[in-house]
């Protein structure tokens, strides 16, 4: 009888042994799933992270296209202003120019009737000195 009941306390323990050598490995593989969840776990939280970090790029770049179409409306502005400034600037050049002409056309009238006035003076001077002279031998 004792032989038996040794028999049965090592089949016994035998099959706890069977048993906890399939939950040791059962463990075992637990542990690699959840190791193997685990940086699925990180990689999607860096993942988000990224998403985020992308996320906020790209508010910042549709920031800066509105704020370079703003400033391409002012340089199209100022550029059309600049444009009028400068076909004012020519008309006011050419018109100063034309007045110029003008100017120096009249100057050299005016010289040459002031030729013609010095003219009349001396013509008048030597004409009244031959009067005063012929009066005196009269």
């Amino acid at each position: 009888l004792r032989e038996d009941s040794l028999f049965d306390q090592d089949d016994e323990l035998e099959k706890r042994n069977t048993d906890l050598a399939k939950a040791k490995r059962a463990l075992e593989l637990m542990q690699v799933e959840l190791n193997e969840a685990r940086k699925e776990l990180a990689a999607a939280r860096a993942h988000e992270g990224m998403s985020t970090k992308i996320s906020t790029t790209l508010a910042e770049n549709e920031r800066l296209k509105a704020e370079l179409r703003r400033k391409e409306d002012e340089l199209k502005v100022s550029a059309e202003a600049l444009k009028k400034a400068q076909a004012a600037e020519a008309e006011a050049a050419e018109k100063c120019k034309k007045m110029l002409e003008e100017i120096k056309s009249k100057e050299g009238s005016m010289k040459e009737k002031d030729e013609h006035l010095e003219e009349a003076k001396k013509d008048a001077q030597r004409l009244d000195d031959e009067l005063n002279a012929a009066r005196k031998t009269r």
